[in-house]
């Protein structure tokens, strides 16, 4: 996903939204709750209140998230990194059985575009660290890690699993626990070129497919399955322990990837306490 095409895309959006509602504003009420999840989207509460004034129709959750959230809107583009880390959390965790699965989507829809209106560096690695947390919450954020100038993330801690959103899906499926997961990892919006996850409990390599990383580290990880690197054209090297899979794995990988295995000591790091 490019941000910058998301940016151009959500003004689209709303700019054919307005040509349907202006051509018959009365008739179609859909466009005007798809106006209002976009000025959502954008953390343009304002302008979801006024649709809601002139009693068009909005969500109720997000026009009562609207109403809370405006009155800790400065003047500034978005949110208090606070208050946005927040208001993710309430869509993630807290939406009623009939949103679930739309809320997420609109988390994850939400953060990337949150990471073209925030100029600290800082408050995006923080809002990734909590975001990453809301799904593995018994892992000690102290195990995060960012280095802008390097583009490394570090990550450490064994209740750390989980590198996607992950969610319930819609429909019934025979396998009780099957979940559905979000599109993109968590730390997509810091675009890391070297991604160390050494003592953590991370095991689904899948979860960072749209990762553009140059580097891997997966020693003292549970990482058997190396299958969803096979089609990665931007990764160029990967560490791992001598025992930690099968050679045929390993060999399976394509040629530009190289392939570093060793033996280290256990890692001290204070995520891992």
């Amino acid at each position: 996903m490019r941000e910058q095409a998301l940016g151009s895309a959500v003004e689209h959006a709303i700019e054919h939204l307005d040509r349907i509602i202006c051509f018959d504003p009365e008739s179609d009420t859909k466009a005007w709750r798809q106006k209002s999840y976009l000025h959502f989207m954008k953390q343009d509460f304002a302008a979801v209140l006024r649709i809601a004034k002139n009693e068009k129709d909005v969500d109720p959750d997000l026009l009562q998230l609207a109403k809370n959230y405006s009155q800790n809107q400065n003047s500034g583009r978005c949110l208090a990194t606070e208050d946005f880390i927040s208001l993710i959390r309430e869509l993630c965790l807290k939406p009623s059985k009939k949103t679930t699965v739309r809320r997420v989507k609109l988390a994850e829809k939400m953060v990337v575009y949150d990471s073209l209106l925030r100029d600290s560096v800082e408050a995006k690695a923080r809002i990734v660290r909590e975001w990453i947390r809301m799904y593995n919450p018994r892992w000690r954020t102290q195990g995060f890690m960012y280095d802008a100038e390097t583009e490394t993330v570090r990550l450490r801690g064994k209740w750390l699993r989980r590198m996607r959103i992950a969610y319930k899906p819609k429909k019934k499926s025979y396998n009780s626990g099957n979940m559905d997961r979000g599109i993109i990892c968590f730390l997509h919006t810091l675009k890391p070129r070297v991604l160390d996850l050494r003592n953590t409990e991370v095991r689904d390599l899948s979860d960072l497919t749209n990762l553009q990383l140059h580097e891997l580290d997966l020693r003292q990880t549970p990482v058997t399955d190396l299958s969803p690197l096979f089609e990665n054209h931007s990764l160029r090297r990967i560490y791992v322990d001598w025992d930690q899979m099968p050679q045929a794995q390993l060999a399976k990988l394509p040629s530009w990837i190289e392939v570093v295995q060793d033996s280290v000591a256990v890692d001290k790091d204070p995520g891992n306490l």
